[in-house]
């Protein structure tokens, strides 16, 4: 429901599901990155901070205007991080919050390098929409043959 953009839903039915269930696997980040997506950054925020996630609270961060804070907690997470135990979607994600385009595309090769099934979904993540616009996005997109 997150790729047809129809974030609204997607957060009512998460709830629920919570609901229900507040162990179903998907709603370990699936409500979050749906307030993320649906712009409520508070929400967002108290989601990741609820489950320990650093990496995506560093977005939530750059993506409500403290970009320095990001980026300390980029090279914290960067330091304390084994350089194989980096997780590439999550270093695009990060990078591309804190609005730095070139490290966005590095780690966006990277994954492309090794194979990534996490590109698969590149052309159609609400998340990108402010990238397709970069010759380099277009460039990746048709390589991986999702033209």
């Amino acid at each position: 429901m997150l790729y047809f953009r129809s974030r609204t839903l997607v957060v009512t039915r998460r709830k629920i599901t919570r609901e229900i269930d507040p162990n179903f696997p998907i709603l370990k980040d699936g409500l979050a990155l749906a307030y993320l997506e649906r712009g409520d950054l508070p929400a967002a925020a108290a989601e990741y901070q609820r489950m320990g996630d650093s990496w995506n609270l560093a977005v939530v961060k750059a993506k409500q205007g403290d970009v320095r804070a990001a980026r300390e907690l980029l090279k914290k997470l960067q330091k304390n991080t084994s350089k194989e135990s980096l997780n590439p979607p999550s270093m695009v994600t990060l990078c591309h919050a804190i609005g730095d385009r070139d490290c966005t595309f590095n780690w966006l090769e990277r994954e492309y390098a090794d194979r990534d099934w996490w590109l698969l979904r590149l052309r159609i993540d609400p998340g990108n929409d402010d990238l397709r616009s970069d010759a380099r996005f277009n460039d990746l997109v048709n390589r991986i043959g999702l033209q």
